[in-house]
């Protein structure tokens, strides 16, 4: 009997578990666009806090509140630390850290630089310009009052940086192509066949996604990059998609463009969802771009409310079926426990 029972137990919460599915509740961060100003939504950190421009200045939305930092531009990252990282609208890269404001410098050249991710321990990665026109331009890394440059692919052009994670290892593109930087050198990464390839993110696992020109160059696709390999998320899609953000659990949000409008997606565990079709009913949403996602699952990014430009947090909640099939399952685990228990009091009257 008690082999029947863990069974029965077994069995009950392995269905259980792979019927779970995830819904979304959707928080709105507020209009992008207001007094004829553009903005959009750029980062996410571990609590849910959200960075980009809103009327063409930087804000911070954190606990439900949305900050407006006094100087125009657009913030493009935040860490666990609440460190912002962005660019002024005179094109510096500051690091706003405690209610100060920081202009991190250049690499000697004098022109714009555009500071882009933040990782843990404050490192910035970003880019610095030498001249316009047919200047050239440099990803860097900042750490602790020091920038380096990353150079390029081929030791000539320009190249761009866009992320660092957490062990201090950067992508972006040179030269039109991907590239990681580590242990002091730069790879290109590779394309799914086609000329050109554009890497946004990198977790701590060195996963890597971002967008690429497919065979023939009829599109851009968004791909994910492991262990020399490239994988392109969207095989059979007509149309452009660009992935902009991953995980350390290897969850990816980005972009589905067609005819018919741009929608989010999530990728994850093979499988790439819209995002419009896990909001409540009724929601008056329409999700076109999910540009972060954070290691709780919470999602940021634009989209349309009642027709008005907005940015949106996503935060992931269970199914209510899953609360009904567990307590359906502790009353099965009940009653066999009873039943048994009841058998056991009948033997004992007989003898």
């Amino acid at each position: 009997m008690r082999k029947l029972l863990i069974a029965a137990i077994l069995t009950f919460f392995s269905i259980a578990s792979a019927r779970a599915e995830t819904t979304y509740a959707i928080k709105d961060v507020g209009p992008l666009w207001k007094d004829g100003g553009i903005g959009g939504v750029f980062a996410m950190n571990i609590f849910g806090e959200v960075v980009g421009q809103q009327s063409s200045k930087p804000f911070l939305y954190s606990g439900g509140t949305t900050t407006i930092l006094d100087i125009s531009g657009y913030a493009t990252d935040i860490n666990s630390k609440h460190q912002v990282v962005g660019v002024s609208s005179s094109n510096h890269a500051f690091l706003y850290d405690n209610g100060l404001m920081t202009d991190i410098g250049d690499l000697g050249y004098g022109y714009d630089v555009y500071a882009e991710g933040i990782n843990e321990a404050g490192q910035i990665v970003g880019t610095s310009l030498n001249g316009t026109g047919t200047g050239f331009s440099r990803a860097f890394i900042y750490t602790n009052g020091t920038m380096i440059s990353l150079g390029t692919l081929g030791g000539g052009g320009s190249s761009y940086g866009f992320d660092i994670n957490n062990l201090g290892d950067a992508v972006g593109d040179s030269n039109n192509r991907a590239f990681i930087y580590k242990d002091g050198s730069m790879s290109d990464i590779g394309t799914l066949g086609g000329s050109m390839g554009f890497a946004r993110s990198i977790n701590d696992s060195r996963e890597i996604v971002g967008y690429s020109d497919i065979a023939g160059n009829a599109y851009v696709h968004a791909f994910l990059y492991h262990d020399g390999a490239m994988k392109d998320l969207t095989p059979v899609f007509s149309g452009n998609s660009w992935a902009w953000d991953i995980n350390n659990k290897g969850q990816i949000v980005g972009t589905l463009g067609s005819t018919f409008g741009d929608r989010a997606f999530l990728y994850d565990n093979n499988l790439l969802t819209d995002l419009n079709t896990l909001l409540p009913l009724g929601s008056n949403w329409s999700l076109i771009h999910a540009r972060s996602i954070n290691d709780a699952g919470q999602i940021a990014g634009e989209g349309f409310l009642n027709g008005e430009f907005h940015a949106f947090l996503l935060s992931p909640v269970p199914e209510p079926k899953i609360y009904a099939m567990l307590l359906v399952g502790l009353g099965l685990v009940y009653y066999c426990a009873y039943r048994r228990i009841q058998r056991r009091k009948a033997t004992y009257i007989i003898e």
